[in-house]
């Protein structure tokens, strides 16, 4: 819209229908309105695209991100649209009000417009993906890097060692240290976290056997991070026979 109809500059087939003519005039016209509404159908199908992606929870919003894709996106058209339109069919220029020898230019500073956003929008876009994956490192739930940080074997519990296995890709030392098989993220490395004090956890208290012959032994996990301790499991003995419905 800015070069078809503000500035004028060109035409969408104004290199093979020059406008010294009515019909010429009309046909440019009417090819400029099928671009415009073309490109108003792929932002339509775009902004659906992201309304269906922005419903999922597992979505990181990032503004950085966001931009970055947006001006990788129109760097990527500048320049096939400057090499296939301008230089390859020609089917216009983009400023054909100056004399013909000057407008190869204006093409050329069409492209490293195009170049120079694409190169910005793909270091907003990794420098958003990079910052992402430290927030995501940095940030993990207390809950969950508290019980990796201890050895397997301390967690007499089968249902959290299952849990463990099946819900994360650590390997767990016995030492207070976590290491994360980073395979799903940029470079594949292993990480290593220095896991906070106090984060080993112990065999807490347990509770008294009711005098029953129907018992479950049930081990909670229990953390309150401003007494300074270590997390533990308490034990529990339910009577299966006078509980529930």
């Amino acid at each position: 819209m800015l070069f078809h109809q503000l500035l004028q500059w060109h035409h969408m087939l104004s290199g093979w229908y020059p406008l010294n003519s009515i019909d010429n005039v009309k046909l440019n016209t009417s090819w400029d309105g099928i671009f415009h509404s073309a490109a108003y159908v792929a932002v339509l199908l775009g902004r659906y695209v992201l309304w269906q992606r922005a419903r999922r929870s597992d979505i990181h919003w990032s503004r950085g991100q966001c931009l970055g894709a947006v001006l990788l996106g129109w760097g990527i058209f500048n320049l096939v649209e400057g090499v296939v339109d301008h230089e390859i069919f020609k089917l216009h220029q983009v400023n054909e009000t100056v004399p013909h020898e000057q407008r190869i230019f204006w093409d050329i500073g069409f492209l490293l417009w195009g170049a120079a956003m694409l190169v910005l929008g793909a270091a907003m876009t990794r420098a958003a993906t990079q910052g992402r994956v430290h927030l995501m490192l940095a940030t993990a739930p207390a809950f969950r890097i508290v019980l990796l940080g201890v050895s397997l074997d301390d967690l007499a519990t089968p249902l959290l060692q299952s849990r463990l296995m099946r819900g994360s890709a650590a390997q767990v030392s016995s030492t207070p240290r976590l290491f994360v098989n980073a395979s799903c993220l940029p470079g594949g490395n292993m990480v290593e976290f220095r896991l906070p004090k106090h984060s080993r956890v112990e065999n807490g208290r347990i509770w008294p056997k009711p005098d029953s012959k129907s018992l479950r032994e049930f081990q909670v996990y229990r953390w309150n991070p401003d007494d300074g301790r270590n997390p533990r499991l308490d034990t529990y003995f339910v009577d299966m026979s006078d509980c529930g419905p």
